[in-house]
């Protein structure tokens, strides 16, 4: 079973492309049984949409100037 380390590492390259089959299936099983992960996966998204709400808010803005 993959570590609390690997299993970080491949949620956040999940945020950023597709894992392979066995590597989705590594974070899954892993994130079933540990609720530290669960939290660190949950925290990654949250960061990732509030990162993309503030960037789009700027954009918007941004025209609004123009």
């Amino acid at each position: 079973m993959p570590s609390c380390r690997e299993i970080t590492a491949l949620v956040s390259m999940g945020m950023d492309k597709q894992l392979g089959f066995k590597q989705r299936l590594a974070v899954r099983l892993h994130l079933m049984i540990c609720s530290n992960c669960r939290k660190f996966r949950r925290q990654t998204q949250f960061m990732r949409q509030a990162g993309q709400g503030y960037l789009a808010h700027l954009q918007a803005q941004s025209r609004k100037k123009d």
